[in-house]
């Protein structure tokens, strides 16, 4: 089937609509936890590469293979594998061991630093909107709710339609902004195997 993309882009801008996303293309990021989020996924993914296309030398013991002329030919016609030595020393591979251990621990740091983050930006966000919805009732925070009644024990029916609305967003945020660091968390882990 031909690609009918260019039509349609030219179609939507001569009614000044947006055109299509190319593939891989990314929208532009307003949000700095998930600038972060993708720079972390971009570097775990390279380390992944880079371990996955040495695997093969690292895992080589014998320097001298029985069928090196034929290697050598397969090798020469192949760009990665002549980048790639055929075999590690063992202090090539204690320096790979070490670089990339340095890496996950650094990596690790930084999903650890974005976690910790997105805590205070979710502590400071209840805090605000306990602070904007406690001046409703007059004296101030907490003895406020208490006076005016509020059982303080996170009783929803309580809480205006506006307040329901706010505590689903935030729900929503922190519950998908999580699923994002155990994501990070998961495919380090899959890394470092």
């Amino acid at each position: 089937m031909a690609n009918l993309t260019p039509t349609l882009d030219d179609l939507l801008q001569s009614h000044n609509a947006h055109r299509t996303r190319r593939k891989g293309q990314r929208p532009p990021l307003n949000d700095e936890f998930l600038k972060e989020a993708y720079t972390i996924n971009t570097h775990i993914s390279s380390l992944r590469d880079h371990l996955l296309s040495v695997r093969h030398a690292y895992l080589r013991i014998d320097p001298f293979p029985r069928f090196q002329r034929l290697n050598q030919r397969s090798s020469s016609t192949h760009p990665l594998q002549q980048k790639t030595p055929e075999y590690f020393t063992p202090p090539q591979r204690d320096q790979l061991d070490a670089e990339s251990k340095s890496l996950l621990r650094s990596l690790h740091a930084s999903i650890r630093q974005l976690e910790e983050a997105e805590t205070l930006r979710q502590e400071t966000a209840r805090k605000l909107q306990q602070h904007k919805h406690s001046r409703r009732f007059g004296f101030g925070g907490a003895l406020g709710r208490w006076v005016a009644g509020d059982d303080m024990n996170g009783d929803e029916s309580r809480l205006s339609p506006e307040e329901r609305w706010e505590k689903a967003g935030r729900e929503t945020l922190r519950a998908w902004r999580e699923s994002v660091v155990w994501y990070l968390r998961k495919k380090l882990e899959e890394a470092g195997e």
